[in-house]
């Protein structure tokens, strides 16, 4: 069975709204901002230094939009992979935690069969120290 069967349908859309409010829509809406004031600034009526000033900010900062985005990029393929992960732990860890109790349980029984003899011989000693205290 897999960790998918149990979720249920009402928190499923409603994480997929949330992601699109909360991720996709601002993403979306910075994009179309950043766009917008770019063909703003290059259809603007100012002066011809000014103008090329503004033009070229918007280029120089070109490359710290580039990084920006390859690191959302890469933010976003570890958050999924994160993802994959939790679901692969579990199981996993059910897995070591059965191996560790089948373990766990052979070096007890082991263990105890070990002692049988001298707990034995213990308890033999005990009841003859007892017969002896008795008859003094």
């Amino acid at each position: 069975m897999t960790s998918t069967a149990h979720r249920n349908l009402k928190s499923q859309r409603a994480h997929r709204w949330q992601t699109f409010w909360q991720i996709i829509f601002p993403l979306v809406a910075g994009v179309g901002l950043a766009a917008w004031g770019l063909i703003a600034l290059m259809g603007a009526q100012a002066g011809n230094v000014t103008r090329m000033s503004q033009i070229a900010t918007v280029v120089m900062l070109a490359p710290v939009l580039l990084i920006g985005i390859i690191l959302l990029a890469i933010t976003i393929a570890l958050i999924y992979l994160l993802g994959r992960l939790m679901n692969w732990i579990p199981p996993q860890t059910y897995r070591v935690q059965r191996g560790v109790q089948a373990v766990s349980s052979r070096v007890v029984s082991t263990v105890d069969a070990m002692l049988k003899p001298i707990i034995g011989v213990q308890s033999w000693l005990s009841a003859a120290n007892t017969v002896i205290k008795r008859r003094r």
